[in-house]
């Protein structure tokens, strides 16, 4: 059964609720537990909490309010006895640890009701937790987060140096001790509802990975949080997809992420050509090693009925949804099937007529505070504007050939109008060892959004990273491109492309003016999860000179994902998808490389079969000065009477710390007249 249809469950949801606000809370606390460096006494705290519970279970009283005289007893331990100078913490931290885990087992053994309900305290099923201590925690968080709040100097001050505090004459032991009670509150109030591993674990895994991610102390409370809540959320649902004990399932995702956060800082601190290698070694590694096993298997392929080719899919591309659908494709087979000949046209002058289409997006604006960078938004700015009209073409030229051919007419009622050819390609639908290949002017496949037409986007603006890194237009390049599967073992669906362009955006490159051309590889794995769930995770690297002379160059990656889930019954009436993307910049310049980062993330659930409900969060630093930086937030409801047509409203807020904050709704409509574009390739 699917997480969404799970959410349907009381139980379940009480589980996600008690999840969040335990991993809030604990991962808050856990980057002070990090920053005093006294991991071992969160975790002697939780132990000794632990015994607490076990002990009110044999006793027959309340486990929270034992957990909770015990929790203070030990803070009162750890607080008092370090200033007695023949006794190092250390050695107090191990005593009580072993002393309590020892208590512990000793009055779980001695309950007469049993161990199961015991162990159940101890160790906690987050999937049983009741309303009332949803509202309990609920009270807590409240609270715990005022006092922090009102007093959020004084807590990082004795953490961050206990001495200068003192010397400031600032009751340093009163805040310190005030911090200890509020941490051993939390650890009390949430082992009961999520076990004493769960709680351990994010007093400190979250706060560990978010300081590997940024060094600023308000960026580490914030991240700490994130990386809990997003360890709850993934942790569940693996649990529910794998059939796996929940608790256990959340702590592994947890530490899974911190792999990630250290391989990623890891790979980020070699030098630009190591990283490229290592991207260029592992991609071929891949495609070598997989083929020879499987060639044999789907050497005798049978021969389906006769498509018209305009009908047909590209055969190496997982199936993405168009705009308001989401569709799980079919990676059972892992070679393309044959090319099928298009379909007759009948009669001389319908063999010249290609198809037609016509899309017209019209957008309006309301800026309320602040202006937004850029052309684009000063052209949209309080006002409506016909954005966009497109005239598509499309055509067979032969069996194996596809033409497609793109006219744009931009802001048309405005000063900056301005029409000319935005795209226009031949796609060679089959070339030998199954690949593909795309000739022409185009948008380039950096990424996941990219590679799509902005009016087709499940927003009305494009995201802050894609518009620092390539200009208002996106990166459309002129050159070639192929791709093509790569056969496995594993029955999983791998993609592999490979291009050169010239390197016409004028924003990353040169603008194609120079003889260097720009390089591009990118590589992309799909997975089913399930009957209605698919999962696609890729990377991509382009590179190429930022200056006419080709004195340097500027190198990019790009690390995507997407969840693509579609209710297996109610399949036009719910569905969920998320995207995220996280793009490295390295620019050469005269005063040496600016390395920049940038990412945005994307969600969208269907409310029913017209309504969609979204958000979307972007972060970017300026490629060419990575000192300044950039956040966005947007809400966005959509209505979609049909795959030809979009109403959208979107409010969108900025900050920034170059510049004033921008706050601004955005009104879009949407429509198509003829055939819908071509997936990306």
């Amino acid at each position: 059964m699917i997480i969404l249809e799970y959410l349907q469950q009381p139980f379940f949801r009480n589980a996600i609720i008690a999840g969040l606000l335990v991993a809030g809370l604990c991962s808050y606390l856990g980057v002070y537990v990090v920053l005093k460096r006294i991991v071992f006494v969160g975790a002697a705290l939780a132990q000794i909490s632990s015994a607490g519970v076990a002990l009110a279970l044999l006793l027959g009283f309340s486990p929270i309010l034992f957990s909770l005289l015990f929790s203070i007893l030990g803070i009162a331990l750890f607080s008092l006895i370090p200033f007695r100078k023949k006794i190092p913490m250390e050695g107090i931290i191990g005593v009580s640890y072993v002393c309590a885990s020892a208590l512990g087992v000793l009055f779980v053994a001695k309950n007469p009701v049993g161990e199961a309900r015991a162990l159940n305290f101890l160790f906690g099923n987050i999937l049983t937790v009741p309303k009332a201590e949803i509202v309990l925690l609920i009270f807590i968080t409240f609270g715990i987060g005022l006092i922090h709040y009102l007093f959020y100097k004084e807590f990082i001050l004795v953490s961050f140096d206990y001495e200068m505090a003192l010397a400031q004459k600032i009751p340093a032991g009163f805040w310190d001790l005030l911090l200890y009670v509020t941490l051993g509150i939390t650890i009390a109030f949430s082992i009961k509802s999520a076990g004493i591993l769960i709680v351990s674990a994010f007093l400190v895994i979250p706060a560990i990975t978010a300081r590997l991610t940024t060094n600023k102390t308000k960026w580490i409370f914030a991240l700490a949080i994130f990386f809990g809540a997003l360890a709850t959320i993934l942790g569940l649902y693996l649990s529910v997809i794998f059939d796996l004990p929940s608790g256990s399932a959340i702590v592994a995702t947890s530490v899974g992420i911190l792999i990630l956060i250290t391989g990623f800082n890891l790979f980020k601190d070699l030098p630009r050509r190591l990283r490229m290698s290592l991207v260029l070694v592992s991609l071929g590694l891949s495609l070598l090693l997989p083929l020879s096993p499987v060639t044999a298997e789907t050497s005798s392929p049978q021969t389906p009925e006769p498509v018209p080719l305009l009908q047909q899919p590209l055969p190496q591309q997982p199936s993405r949804p168009s705009e308001g659908e989401l569709q799980t494709p079919n990676t059972g087979s892992l070679q393309p099937p044959p090319p099928q000949p298009s379909q007759q046209r009948m009669g001389f002058l319908q063999s010249l007529n290609p198809d037609i289409r016509v899309e017209v997006n019209f957008v309006g604006n309301r800026t309320f505070n602040g202006e937004g960078p850029g052309v684009e938004a000063e052209i949209l700015r309080n006002r409506f504007t016909v954005k966009e009209v497109e005239l598509g073409l499309q055509a067979s030229v032969d069996p194996y050939a596809r033409a497609d051919v793109f006219f744009s007419g931009e802001n048309l009622l405005g000063d900056e109008s301005e029409v000319g050819l935005e795209e226009a390609w031949l796609t060679l639908i089959r070339l030998p060892l199954g690949a593909q290949a795309r000739i022409g002017k185009f948008r380039s496949l950096f990424g996941e959004i990219n590679d799509r037409d902005p009016a087709e986007f499940p927003f009305v603006d494009r995201p802050l990273v894609l518009t620092n890194l390539f200009g208002d237009d996106g990166d459309i390049e002129t050159g070639v491109v192929s791709n093509f599967v790569i056969p496995n073992p594993w029955d999983i669906h791998m993609l592999f492309w490979l291009g050169i362009y010239n390197g016409d955006n004028e924003v990353a490159f040169h603008g194609g003016e120079a003889r260097k051309p720009a390089y591009f590889s990118r590589f992309e794995v799909f997975q089913e999860l399930g009957p209605a769930t698919g999962f696609e995770v890729g990377t991509a690297v382009i590179t190429g000179v930022n200056d006419p002379e080709g004195e340097f160059r500027t190198t990019m990656e790009n690390v995507h994902f997407e969840l693509e889930w579609k209710h297996p019954v109610l399949s036009q009436y719910k569905s969920f998808d998320w995207v995220g993307e996280v793009f490295l910049s390295q620019r050469e310049g005269i005063e040496g490389t600016e390395d920049s980062i940038g990412l945005y993330t994307f969600a969208q659930y269907q409310l029913s079969r017209r309504w969609f409900v979204s958000g979307r969060y972007d972060y970017s630093q300026l490629p060419t000065d990575s000192s300044s930086r950039e956040w966005a937030a947007s809400g966005i409801f959509s209505f979609k009477p049909s795959r030809f047509s979009t109403v959208r409203v979107q409010y969108k807020h900025i900050g920034r710390n170059f510049d004033e904050n921008v706050d601004e709704v955005f009104f879009q409509f949407r429509f198509v007249i003829g055939f819908e574009r071509p997936e990306p390739f």
